[in-house]
């Protein structure tokens, strides 16, 4: 299988990178990240021409790398800009490829296919989305040892949460058969809104919810855009109030495959509730990674090694309703990598 290439993906978060060159697997191409003294980020191929040393190995001087092995410093292009070894003569080799990289609302987006298609006109806005002079926000990472596929289609049927996140993002079962889901969508864009209506607030809002009624009208309503993203509306209500009169969690779930085996998952999660107070943050962080790597990763790791190498649909699975979304997800998917597959110069090679 391969990859949508022509997309941003994220690479992390950009107060996550500082001096420091940090390394990143992205579609089986070993990336090094810098910031420059200017503030810039680049984003480079993470392997020294010469004799093929890891530049994350090296250090950052003004706005270029340089290599930790033989000295060798490379600017944003990827040119090769000094050689100690006699100043003044640059191999005509000493070059690595370079990849369009972009730093926009506290994330690190990169692009992996034709750069000549890199329109930053066309990352996804999290910025209204996040609305961060509204709200507090907190970040996380980790990585899973299984195809983004199968990350998207646990982000896109969440009827999983009630019997995975049972006591931590659900208040478990009982909830199943009053779940609503309603499957949209818009162009190339897959909506799966999920609704359950007069139940108690889940473990992460039972805090703020606090002498509000007994029930409320819970939503967890998600948004893919092409190729790895995904926005997140999760929140509670009074029965029959508008989405904003209630604590709510606007999530990024940022997906970017590293290998046909293993995935990046960023995630981020603003609020609209004790705006300011770091001992909630703290709270939230620890329960929704907690949720994320004890309890989604091992199980979606598990179905991997249970599918092998082999595609969902080779294996003939069984769809219940909460798979329409993530089924139409693998028809854009699987739509736009024959497009790429078919263009000279999509950048694939």
């Amino acid at each position: 299988m391969t990859f949508v290439r022509n997309g941003w993906y994220c690479a992390g978060w950009g107060q996550d990178l500082g001096a420091t060159p940090r390394a990143i697997t992205i579609m089986g191409e070993a990336i090094v990240l810098f910031r420059g003294s200017d503030g810039q980020v680049t984003a480079l191929a993470d392997r020294c021409p010469h004799r093929f040393a890891p530049l994350s190995a090296g250090k950052v001087i003004g706005s270029h790398i340089e290599c930790g092995y033989h000295g060798l410093r490379f600017d944003a292009e990827g040119r090769c800009v000094h050689n100690p070894h006699r100043p003044g003569a640059i191999p005509a080799a000493a070059r690595v490829k370079s990849y369009p990289v972009v730093e926009r609302d506290t994330t690190l987006w990169l692009w992996m296919g034709a750069p000549e298609r890199a329109a930053a006109a066309s990352i996804l806005d999290l910025g209204s989305f996040w609305d961060l002079s509204a709200h507090s926000i907190i970040y996380g990472s980790f990585t899973l040892e299984a195809h983004y596929e199968l990350v998207l289609d646990n982000l896109l049927d969440l009827s999983h949460a009630p019997y995975l996140h049972a006591g931590t993002l659900s208040n478990g079962p009982d909830e199943v058969s009053q779940l609503r889901v309603e499957t949209k969508q818009e162009g190339s864009v897959v909506i799966a809104n999920h609704w359950v209506s007069g139940v108690a607030p889940t473990p992460q809002f039972a805090p703020p919810w606090k002498a509000r009624a007994p029930v409320g009208d819970f939503r967890s309503n998600m948004r893919w855009s092409p190729p790895c993203s995904l926005q997140h509306d999760v929140g509670i209500t009074e029965v029959g109030r508008a989405p904003q009169d209630g604590p709510y969690l606007h999530f990024a779930h940022l997906l970017t495959p590293a290998t046909e085996r293993e995935t990046h998952y960023f995630w981020a999660a603003a609020r609209n509730f004790d705006i300011g107070d770091e001992k909630v943050s703290e709270a939230l962080r620890a329960g929704i990674s907690n949720a994320f790597i004890t309890e989604d990763k091992p199980m979606i790791e598990a179905v991997q090694q249970r599918m092998g190498n082999r595609d969902l649909f080779e294996l003939e699975p069984v769809l219940l309703a909460g798979d329409n979304a993530s089924v139409r997800v693998r028809r854009v998917l699987d739509k736009l990598r024959k497009a790429e597959q078919a263009a000279p110069s999509s950048g694939a090679a």
